[in-house]
């Protein structure tokens, strides 16, 4: 995408116009979302616009307002009157109107000083209100799949998720993303969306997988604490999407010990999922909840604590499908 162009792209069967001024803001944005296709028709499209800018163009909405998220800085705010989601973070501001299908970012020059925030957390957040509106719920999730069954690892940042989701790919599983995946609920059916966005990999990450070094992105992007991988660069498979089979919440092993797991309920897995709802407009965060039960029902519940046997988990996340078939 060039600076000033529209590129429309089918998410997931919604068509998404994105559209930027700035060349740099431009050329990250594509690379977030290369995987998608272009829409065939941009009809009914919902627009993400991203500006340089010297003066911000979007102000905090009037009126009350309050906190749906609470970022390690900033904050996203809600105004239920105006129906519109406001984030700021400082130089990066986000306002959408979901409800409309628009969602504007606001970046003050220069624009590359701030490129990690102005094009994955002002991007993220934007992208999954519109697409909630729309019947496609996010969730903070890797995911993998294995002959069309999907795993989603869920969890915060710092949990593992992203090294075992590389040590699956490395595995042979077919990768659906590294931090973030979609839910469509399909009947008694839950369906895993990819998103398979460029890899933020932090150094301990890498140090398991030395082989990944070469690969990655010569610099991180600035404001980034992690190094950044094209998800084709793990030469591993990528599906789009595949039916929830199995939900997993990864957590780091103390040093030395093996990875193991053990059964979680659906409801407390639901409970530790909740927070991946925004509680913006009422009925579509009810069907956001709807769509993350529907997820933790239609697949088994687990918590992987993984070891440094990367081997070993990928064989206990093969086990636990087969037992599931």
């Amino acid at each position: 995408m060039t600076a000033g162009a529209s590129l429309v792209l089918d998410v997931h069967g919604v068509a998404v116009d994105v559209r930027s001024d700035h060349p740099a803001l431009a050329e990250l944005v594509a690379r977030r979302l290369a995987f998608f296709s272009e829409a065939a028709s941009a009809g009914d499209a919902v627009r993400l616009e991203l500006r340089a800018t010297d003066a911000h163009l979007v102000e905090r909405p009037e009126g009350p307002v309050r906190p749906v998220y609470e970022p390690e800085t900033g904050e996203v705010l809600y105004a239920e009157e105006h129906d519109a989601l406001y984030v700021d973070y400082g130089r990066v501001r986000a306002l959408v109107r979901a409800a409309a299908g628009s969602a504007l970012v606001s970046v003050l020059e220069p624009v590359e000083e701030v490129a990690w925030a102005a094009t994955r957390p002002l991007v993220t957040l934007p992208l999954l209100e519109l697409l909630k509106r729309r019947g496609v719920f996010g969730v903070h999730a890797a995911g993998v799949a294995l002959d069309g069954r999907g795993v989603a690892l869920a969890g915060t940042s710092g949990s593992g998720k992203t090294t075992l989701a590389v040590a699956l790919a490395l595995a042979g599983f077919d990768l659906l993303g590294d931090d973030m995946l979609f839910v469509r609920s399909e009947g008694s059916e839950a369906v895993l969306l990819a998103f398979p966005d460029e890899l933020d990999l932090s150094e301990t990450t890498v140090s398991f997988f030395p082989e990944l070094e070469a690969r990655l992105r010569p610099e991180a992007l600035a404001g980034a604490a992690k190094r950044q991988l094209d998800a084709t660069a793990l030469e591993a498979g990528v599906a789009a999407d595949a039916r929830a089979r199995l939900v997993l919440f990864p957590q780091i092993a103390s040093p030395g010990d093996p990875s193991a797991v053990e059964p979680l309920s659906a409801d407390e897995a639901l409970l530790e999922l909740a927070p991946n709802v925004l509680l913006t407009e009422p009925s579509s965060s009810q069907r956001h909840l709807e769509a993350l039960g529907s997820l933790v029902r239609a697949g088994r519940c687990f918590r992987l604590t993984t070891g440094r046997d990367f081997d070993h988990a990928a064989e206990i996340v093969r086990e636990l499908l087969e037992r599931g078939t």
